[in-house]
Protein backbone atom coordinates (compact mmCIF):
# COMPACT_ATOMS: atom_id res chain seq x y z
CA UNK A 1 0.00 0.00 0.00
CA UNK A 2 1.45 3.75 -0.82
CA UNK A 3 2.01 6.03 1.53
CA UNK A 4 -1.14 8.34 1.42
CA UNK A 5 0.16 12.30 2.79
CA UNK A 6 -3.35 12.74 3.24
CA UNK A 7 -3.27 10.48 6.24
CA UNK A 8 -1.13 13.22 7.81
CA UNK A 9 -4.20 15.77 8.18
CA UNK A 10 -4.42 16.36 12.30
CA UNK A 11 -7.78 17.04 13.65
CA UNK A 12 -7.81 20.17 16.52
CA UNK A 13 -6.92 18.10 19.62
CA UNK A 14 -9.26 19.68 21.93
CA UNK A 15 -12.07 19.34 19.24
CA UNK A 16 -11.64 15.75 18.49
CA UNK A 17 -11.91 15.29 22.70
CA UNK A 18 -14.71 16.61 22.58
CA UNK A 19 -16.46 14.88 20.06
CA UNK A 20 -15.19 12.09 21.23
CA UNK A 21 -16.05 12.43 25.15
CA UNK A 22 -19.59 13.54 23.93
CA UNK A 23 -20.35 10.40 21.92
CA UNK A 24 -19.30 8.23 24.90
CA UNK A 25 -21.74 10.27 27.20
CA UNK A 26 -24.58 9.91 24.51
CA UNK A 27 -23.31 5.94 23.85
CA UNK A 28 -23.31 5.34 28.39
CA UNK A 29 -26.57 7.21 28.83
CA UNK A 30 -28.79 5.37 25.80
CA UNK A 31 -27.07 1.86 27.16
CA UNK A 32 -28.94 2.22 30.13
CA UNK A 33 -32.03 2.55 28.59
CA UNK A 34 -34.20 -0.88 28.72
CA UNK A 35 -35.84 -0.04 25.53
CA UNK A 36 -32.52 0.09 23.35
CA UNK A 37 -31.37 -2.77 21.37
CA UNK A 38 -28.49 -4.85 23.14
CA UNK A 39 -26.47 -5.54 20.29
CA UNK A 40 -27.56 -4.86 16.49
CA UNK A 41 -25.39 -7.83 14.84
CA UNK A 42 -24.93 -6.70 11.24
CA UNK A 43 -22.26 -8.42 8.76
CA UNK A 44 -18.64 -7.32 9.03
CA UNK A 45 -19.53 -6.54 5.29
CA UNK A 46 -21.87 -4.00 6.27
CA UNK A 47 -20.17 -2.52 9.19
CA UNK A 48 -16.76 -1.86 7.03
CA UNK A 49 -18.91 0.13 4.57
CA UNK A 50 -20.66 2.33 7.01
CA UNK A 51 -17.85 3.27 8.65
CA UNK A 52 -15.96 4.00 5.50
CA UNK A 53 -13.53 1.93 6.33
CA UNK A 54 -11.55 1.67 3.33
CA UNK A 55 -11.38 5.57 2.35
CA UNK A 56 -10.53 6.53 5.96
CA UNK A 57 -7.65 4.09 6.64
CA UNK A 58 -6.34 5.42 3.04
CA UNK A 59 -6.53 9.17 3.40
CA UNK A 60 -6.62 9.85 7.65
CA UNK A 61 -10.66 11.64 8.57
CA UNK A 62 -10.59 14.63 6.82
CA UNK A 63 -12.80 16.70 9.08
CA UNK A 64 -14.43 16.61 12.37
CA UNK A 65 -17.86 15.91 10.98
CA UNK A 66 -16.46 12.49 9.03
CA UNK A 67 -15.54 11.93 12.85
CA UNK A 68 -18.15 12.17 14.83
CA UNK A 69 -19.86 10.06 12.06
CA UNK A 70 -17.22 7.46 12.41
CA UNK A 71 -17.27 7.25 16.15
CA UNK A 72 -21.43 7.44 16.39
CA UNK A 73 -21.87 4.03 14.06
CA UNK A 74 -18.94 2.32 15.83
CA UNK A 75 -20.23 3.00 19.16
CA UNK A 76 -23.84 1.98 17.51
CA UNK A 77 -22.06 -1.35 16.87
CA UNK A 78 -21.21 -2.48 19.52
CA UNK A 79 -22.57 -4.66 22.40
CA UNK A 80 -24.20 -2.56 24.76
CA UNK A 81 -23.04 -4.49 28.66
CA UNK A 82 -24.64 -1.06 30.09
CA UNK A 83 -28.14 -2.03 29.43
CA UNK A 84 -30.42 -3.44 32.14
CA UNK A 85 -31.21 -6.02 30.21
CA UNK A 86 -27.63 -7.35 28.90
CA UNK A 87 -27.18 -10.92 29.99
CA UNK A 88 -24.41 -12.75 27.86
CA UNK A 89 -21.24 -13.14 27.88
CA UNK A 90 -18.94 -13.38 31.73
CA UNK A 91 -17.41 -9.57 30.70
CA UNK A 92 -17.87 -7.07 33.19
CA UNK A 93 -20.16 -3.48 32.50
CA UNK A 94 -17.35 -1.06 33.98
CA UNK A 95 -17.61 1.65 35.53
CA UNK A 96 -18.60 4.96 33.69
CA UNK A 97 -15.90 6.53 33.47
CA UNK A 98 -13.02 3.25 34.03
CA UNK A 99 -11.57 3.93 30.82
CA UNK A 100 -10.08 7.06 30.80
CA UNK A 101 -6.51 5.34 31.95
CA UNK A 102 -6.84 3.57 29.02
CA UNK A 103 -7.10 6.81 27.46
CA UNK A 104 -3.93 8.60 28.99
CA UNK A 105 -1.79 5.60 28.59
CA UNK A 106 -3.22 5.46 24.51
CA UNK A 107 -1.51 8.73 24.39
CA UNK A 108 1.67 8.43 26.70
CA UNK A 109 2.31 4.86 25.65
CA UNK A 110 4.19 4.22 28.94
CA UNK A 111 4.79 0.45 29.35
CA UNK A 112 4.75 -0.56 33.10
CA UNK A 113 6.49 -3.51 32.87
CA UNK A 114 9.82 -1.63 33.21
CA UNK A 115 9.98 1.10 35.73
CA UNK A 116 12.06 3.26 33.91
CA UNK A 117 9.60 3.31 31.07
CA UNK A 118 6.42 3.57 33.52
CA UNK A 119 7.37 4.99 36.93
CA UNK A 120 3.45 5.73 37.65
CA UNK A 121 2.78 3.10 36.28
CA UNK A 122 4.27 0.34 37.62
CA UNK A 123 3.84 1.92 41.46
CA UNK A 124 0.13 1.67 41.08
CA UNK A 125 0.63 -1.40 39.87
CA UNK A 126 2.25 -2.51 42.95
CA UNK A 127 0.41 -0.55 45.30
CA UNK A 128 -2.72 -2.82 44.04
CA UNK A 129 -0.59 -5.76 44.66
CA UNK A 130 -0.23 -4.76 48.11
CA UNK A 131 -3.76 -4.25 48.47
CA UNK A 132 -4.62 -7.67 46.93
CA UNK A 133 -2.16 -9.32 49.15
CA UNK A 134 -3.60 -7.59 52.34
CA UNK A 135 -6.93 -9.32 51.67
CA UNK A 136 -5.65 -12.66 51.68
CA UNK A 137 -3.17 -12.00 55.05
CA UNK A 138 -0.29 -12.43 52.82
CA UNK A 139 0.93 -8.66 53.10
CA UNK A 140 3.34 -7.90 55.48
CA UNK A 141 4.48 -3.98 55.46
CA UNK A 142 3.39 -1.44 57.61
CA UNK A 143 1.33 0.24 54.89
CA UNK A 144 0.36 -0.04 51.18
CA UNK A 145 3.51 2.13 50.31
CA UNK A 146 5.62 -0.20 51.26
CA UNK A 147 6.95 -1.79 48.71
CA UNK A 148 10.36 -2.93 50.36
CA UNK A 149 11.33 -7.26 49.65
CA UNK A 150 10.09 -8.38 53.05
CA UNK A 151 10.24 -11.26 54.96
CA UNK A 152 7.69 -13.73 54.59
CA UNK A 153 6.13 -11.41 52.24
CA UNK A 154 3.88 -12.62 49.81
CA UNK A 155 4.06 -11.44 45.88
CA UNK A 156 2.95 -10.92 42.50
CA UNK A 157 1.74 -8.85 39.27
CA UNK A 158 -0.93 -8.21 37.04
CA UNK A 159 -1.40 -9.66 34.14
CA UNK A 160 -3.51 -9.54 30.57
CA UNK A 161 -6.20 -11.96 31.88
CA UNK A 162 -6.67 -15.29 33.73
CA UNK A 163 -4.99 -16.99 31.20
CA UNK A 164 -1.99 -15.73 31.03
CA UNK A 165 -2.11 -15.63 34.91
CA UNK A 166 -2.96 -19.09 35.09
CA UNK A 167 0.16 -20.12 32.92
CA UNK A 168 2.46 -18.06 35.25
CA UNK A 169 1.22 -19.54 38.48
CA UNK A 170 1.89 -23.18 36.67
CA UNK A 171 5.37 -22.24 35.89
CA UNK A 172 5.90 -21.21 39.25
CA UNK A 173 4.68 -24.64 40.57
CA UNK A 174 6.71 -26.37 37.87
CA UNK A 175 9.61 -24.46 39.39
CA UNK A 176 9.15 -25.10 42.50
CA UNK A 177 9.05 -28.86 42.18
CA UNK A 178 11.18 -29.15 39.25
CA UNK A 179 13.84 -26.12 39.63
CA UNK A 180 15.99 -27.52 36.50
CA UNK A 181 12.87 -27.57 33.88
CA UNK A 182 13.34 -24.39 33.05
CA UNK A 183 17.30 -25.28 31.19
CA UNK A 184 16.70 -28.76 30.41
CA UNK A 185 12.94 -29.38 30.17
CA UNK A 186 10.18 -30.70 32.53
CA UNK A 187 10.31 -34.22 33.76
CA UNK A 188 8.28 -36.38 32.15
CA UNK A 189 6.71 -37.87 35.46
CA UNK A 190 5.00 -34.32 36.36
CA UNK A 191 1.24 -34.13 36.46
CA UNK A 192 -1.65 -31.71 37.77
CA UNK A 193 -4.79 -32.35 38.92
CA UNK A 194 -7.94 -30.36 39.16
CA UNK A 195 -11.47 -30.95 39.25
CA UNK A 196 -12.69 -31.78 35.29
CA UNK A 197 -14.65 -28.72 35.13
CA UNK A 198 -11.31 -26.34 35.42
CA UNK A 199 -10.92 -23.74 32.92
CA UNK A 200 -9.92 -24.42 29.43
CA UNK A 201 -6.56 -22.08 30.04
CA UNK A 202 -5.15 -24.78 32.35
CA UNK A 203 -5.20 -27.20 29.84
CA UNK A 204 -4.00 -24.76 27.15
CA UNK A 205 -1.48 -23.35 29.78
CA UNK A 206 -0.02 -27.24 30.39
CA UNK A 207 0.43 -27.50 26.98
CA UNK A 208 1.66 -24.62 25.47
CA UNK A 209 4.67 -25.18 28.39
CA UNK A 210 5.77 -28.53 26.73
CA UNK A 211 3.70 -30.78 29.25
CA UNK A 212 0.81 -31.92 27.17
CA UNK A 213 -2.56 -31.69 27.67
CA UNK A 214 -2.69 -35.25 29.27
CA UNK A 215 -0.79 -33.98 32.05
CA UNK A 216 -3.67 -32.84 33.49
CA UNK A 217 -5.38 -35.09 35.47
CA UNK A 218 -9.57 -34.65 35.80
CA UNK A 219 -11.15 -35.48 39.37
CA UNK A 220 -14.44 -36.12 39.37
CA UNK A 221 -17.61 -33.39 40.10
CA UNK A 222 -21.36 -33.94 41.42
CA UNK A 223 -24.35 -32.63 39.93
CA UNK A 224 -23.68 -28.85 40.42
CA UNK A 225 -19.89 -29.42 39.27
CA UNK A 226 -18.11 -28.88 42.39
CA UNK A 227 -14.98 -31.18 43.05
CA UNK A 228 -15.88 -34.32 45.16
CA UNK A 229 -12.70 -34.66 47.32
CA UNK A 230 -13.15 -38.38 48.49
CA UNK A 231 -12.24 -38.50 44.22
CA UNK A 232 -9.53 -36.11 44.94
CA UNK A 233 -7.89 -38.40 47.92
CA UNK A 234 -8.60 -41.55 45.02
CA UNK A 235 -6.75 -39.87 42.01
CA UNK A 236 -3.95 -38.34 43.94
CA UNK A 237 -3.28 -42.49 45.10
CA UNK A 238 -3.44 -43.69 41.66
CA UNK A 239 -0.93 -41.45 40.56
CA UNK A 240 1.07 -41.82 43.18
CA UNK A 241 1.07 -45.66 42.38
CA UNK A 242 1.82 -45.05 38.62
CA UNK A 243 5.17 -43.10 39.77
CA UNK A 244 3.98 -39.91 38.84
CA UNK A 245 4.50 -36.67 40.78
CA UNK A 246 1.68 -33.99 41.24
CA UNK A 247 3.17 -30.50 40.07
CA UNK A 248 -0.25 -28.44 41.64
CA UNK A 249 -3.71 -28.76 42.38
CA UNK A 250 -5.92 -27.01 41.13
CA UNK A 251 -9.18 -25.40 42.51
CA UNK A 252 -11.81 -23.62 41.09
CA UNK A 253 -13.21 -20.49 42.94
CA UNK A 254 -15.67 -20.48 41.16
CA UNK A 255 -16.99 -22.80 38.15
CA UNK A 256 -17.05 -21.20 35.04
CA UNK A 257 -20.32 -22.41 33.82
CA UNK A 258 -22.69 -22.63 37.34
CA UNK A 259 -20.50 -20.07 39.66
CA UNK A 260 -20.46 -23.14 42.70
CA UNK A 261 -17.43 -23.36 44.45
CA UNK A 262 -14.72 -26.22 45.37
CA UNK A 263 -14.20 -26.59 48.76
CA UNK A 264 -10.99 -24.41 49.15
CA UNK A 265 -10.44 -25.01 52.96
CA UNK A 266 -10.53 -28.94 52.37
CA UNK A 267 -8.91 -29.00 49.33
CA UNK A 268 -6.14 -26.93 51.28
CA UNK A 269 -5.54 -29.10 53.54
CA UNK A 270 -5.43 -32.25 51.63
CA UNK A 271 -2.39 -30.43 49.52
CA UNK A 272 -1.00 -29.31 53.32
CA UNK A 273 -0.99 -32.90 54.18
CA UNK A 274 0.75 -34.79 51.38
CA UNK A 275 3.00 -31.30 50.75
CA UNK A 276 1.49 -30.38 47.12
CA UNK A 277 1.54 -26.78 45.39
CA UNK A 278 -2.22 -25.82 46.04
CA UNK A 279 -3.52 -23.42 43.18
CA UNK A 280 -6.57 -21.41 43.35
CA UNK A 281 -8.51 -20.11 39.75
CA UNK A 282 -10.21 -17.32 41.22
CA UNK A 283 -10.53 -15.64 38.25
CA UNK A 284 -14.35 -14.82 38.89
CA UNK A 285 -15.10 -15.62 42.95
CA UNK A 286 -11.57 -14.34 44.77
CA UNK A 287 -13.52 -11.10 44.60
CA UNK A 288 -16.04 -12.68 47.59
CA UNK A 289 -12.70 -11.76 49.70
CA UNK A 290 -14.23 -8.51 50.16
CA UNK A 291 -17.58 -8.85 51.04
CA UNK A 292 -18.56 -10.14 54.66
CA UNK A 293 -21.42 -11.97 53.77
CA UNK A 294 -19.86 -13.85 51.04
CA UNK A 295 -16.19 -14.17 51.64
CA UNK A 296 -17.32 -17.89 53.58
CA UNK A 297 -16.82 -19.46 50.01
CA UNK A 298 -13.05 -18.72 49.81
CA UNK A 299 -12.67 -20.02 53.33
CA UNK A 300 -8.81 -21.06 53.27
CA UNK A 301 -7.79 -19.51 50.13
CA UNK A 302 -5.24 -18.04 52.23
CA UNK A 303 -3.26 -21.45 52.47
CA UNK A 304 -3.31 -21.63 48.82
CA UNK A 305 0.41 -21.34 46.92
CA UNK A 306 -1.04 -19.23 44.09
CA UNK A 307 -3.98 -17.38 43.15
CA UNK A 308 -5.54 -15.70 40.21
CA UNK A 309 -8.02 -13.29 40.52
CA UNK A 310 -9.38 -11.40 37.49
CA UNK A 311 -10.33 -7.73 38.12
CA UNK A 312 -11.91 -7.06 34.95
CA UNK A 313 -15.12 -8.87 36.06
CA UNK A 314 -16.49 -8.22 39.44
CA UNK A 315 -14.30 -5.52 40.20
CA UNK A 316 -15.94 -3.88 37.16
CA UNK A 317 -12.52 -2.78 35.03
CA UNK A 318 -12.02 -2.92 31.79
CA UNK A 319 -10.68 -5.93 29.91
CA UNK A 320 -7.88 -7.44 30.55
CA UNK A 321 -6.59 -6.70 34.25
CA UNK A 322 -5.54 -10.24 36.27
CA UNK A 323 -3.63 -10.48 39.11
CA UNK A 324 -1.28 -13.56 39.69
CA UNK A 325 -0.79 -13.67 43.85
CA UNK A 326 1.68 -15.98 45.45
CA UNK A 327 1.95 -17.21 49.44
CA UNK A 328 5.62 -17.07 48.91
CA UNK A 329 7.62 -14.23 46.88
CA UNK A 330 10.47 -16.36 46.23
CA UNK A 331 7.62 -18.87 43.99
CA UNK A 332 7.27 -15.63 41.70
CA UNK A 333 10.75 -14.74 41.21
CA UNK A 334 11.72 -18.61 40.75
CA UNK A 335 9.33 -18.52 38.03
CA UNK A 336 11.31 -17.63 34.86
CA UNK A 337 14.76 -17.61 34.53
CA UNK A 338 16.65 -15.40 32.07
CA UNK A 339 19.31 -12.38 31.33
CA UNK A 340 19.34 -9.54 28.96
CA UNK A 341 21.06 -6.23 29.92
CA UNK A 342 19.11 -4.52 27.76
CA UNK A 343 15.75 -5.08 30.01
CA UNK A 344 16.73 -7.45 33.13
CA UNK A 345 18.91 -5.07 35.79
CA UNK A 346 21.40 -7.09 37.87
CA UNK A 347 22.12 -4.62 40.12
CA UNK A 348 19.72 -2.71 42.53
CA UNK A 349 17.95 0.22 40.66
CA UNK A 350 15.32 2.75 41.33
CA UNK A 351 11.62 1.46 41.54
CA UNK A 352 10.78 -2.24 40.76
CA UNK A 353 10.14 -4.34 36.98
CA UNK A 354 7.51 -6.72 36.66
CA UNK A 355 8.29 -8.12 33.51
CA UNK A 356 11.21 -10.12 34.68
CA UNK A 357 8.50 -12.40 36.12
CA UNK A 358 6.06 -12.68 32.83
CA UNK A 359 5.90 -13.83 29.51
CA UNK A 360 4.84 -10.41 28.91
CA UNK A 361 7.29 -7.38 28.18
CA UNK A 362 5.51 -4.16 27.26
CA UNK A 363 2.18 -4.59 29.65
CA UNK A 364 -0.71 -1.89 29.67
CA UNK A 365 -0.68 0.10 32.82
CA UNK A 366 -2.74 -2.26 34.32
CA UNK A 367 -2.24 -1.29 37.89
CA UNK A 368 -3.70 1.95 36.71
CA UNK A 369 -6.61 0.77 35.21
CA UNK A 370 -7.60 -1.32 38.51
CA UNK A 371 -6.86 1.37 40.83
CA UNK A 372 -9.12 4.04 39.08
CA UNK A 373 -12.07 1.86 39.07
Amino acid sequence: MKENKNREVKLPFKETKNIVANALKKYVNKSKKDNEVVLKQNSPEKIAEMLNASSIFENGFSNTKELNNFINIYLENTNHLKNPRYMGHQVAVPHDLSGIPDWIHGTINNPSSLYEMGPAGATLEAFMINWMLSQLGWFRGKSLYDFKKLQNNGSGILTHGGSIANMTALSAARSNIAPESWEKGNPKDLVVIGPSTSHYSIVRALSIMGMGKDSFIPVPVDKNEVIITTELENVYTKIKNEGKRVMAVVANACATSTGLFDPIEEMASFCKKNSLWFHVDGAHGAVALLSPVHKLKVKGIEDADSIIWDAHKMLRVPSLCTAVLFKKQEHMWNSFHQKGSYVFHENEVIGMDSMPFTIECTKSALGTKLFWS
